[in-house]
């Protein structure tokens, strides 16, 4: 099952950073190599991963992605 949050840190020079979110009590690792986007992922951005728990290190998020925002149909203005 996917999860949804926010990355909270990043750190370019090491390649990885931790994601917040309301489904896990602690921050889930992830690694570059773990992420797909068009660019690198930065603090504050909104995204969807797999977790998993490897040998006691806490968890880890694997397939990270960017939120992708739903299509809303166009918005109609009301006639008067």
């Amino acid at each position: 099952m996917r999860k949804q949050g926010t990355v909270v840190r990043w750190d370019p020079a090491k390649a990885f950073g931790f994601i917040r979110s309301e489904q896990t009590a602690a921050d889930i690792f992830f690694h570059i190599k773990d992420f797909s986007g068009h660019q690198p992922p930065g603090e504050g951005l909104p995204v969807t991963f797999q977790e998993i728990h490897v040998g006691g290190k806490g968890p880890r998020a694997l397939s990270v992605e960017p939120l992708r925002n739903e299509v809303k149909a166009p918005f109609e203005t009301p006639k008067a």
